[in-house]
């Protein structure tokens, strides 16, 4: 449990910084809630909770394009997928719409095995982009 907290309260540190606000055509339930494929990325629990070797997100779907930070564990793709040159589209919390290298991310489990997601929604302020899983699902599935 000490981890997930401390895994929660990385995700929001690392993905709300610079509140740039959301397009206005954007739907939240567009969106879906996928983690960060550690295994694939080869990312160590200790570099995971530190938030070394994330992978990076791009302004356009392409590797040349304007890099603008990167995600944390769960990560907000549009849903149904939208790949284009081998990206998903992502939403990210500060409501900036991204691209994050498509096999760096993988759907969220519930304990059982089936997929599960979360539900979206602005922080009180308006600025943040915040989720609450789905009964159980968790990062450790």
């Amino acid at each position: 449990m000490k981890s997930l907290v401390v895994i929660s309260l990385l995700s929001v540190g690392i993905g709300c910084s610079g509140a740039v606000g959301a397009p206005a055509s954007l739907k939240l339930s567009d969106f879906q809630c996928y983690k960060l494929d550690r295994e694939k990325l080869g990312i160590s629990d200790e570099e995971y909770r530190s938030g070394v070797g994330l992978p990076p997100v791009f302004a356009e779907p392409r590797a040349n394009s304007r890099r603008v930070g990167t995600e944390p564990g769960i990560v907000f793709v549009r849903y149904p997928l939208k790949i284009e040159n081998g990206f998903a589209q992502v939403l990210r919390r500060n409501g900036e719409i991204a691209w994050i290298a498509d096999d760096a991310v993988r759907p969220m489990r519930k304990a059982n095995g089936t997929e599960g997601g979360c539900t979206l929604a602005w922080s009180s302020d308006g600025k943040y982009v915040q989720s609450k899983l789905d009964p159980g699902v968790g990062l450790r599935y």
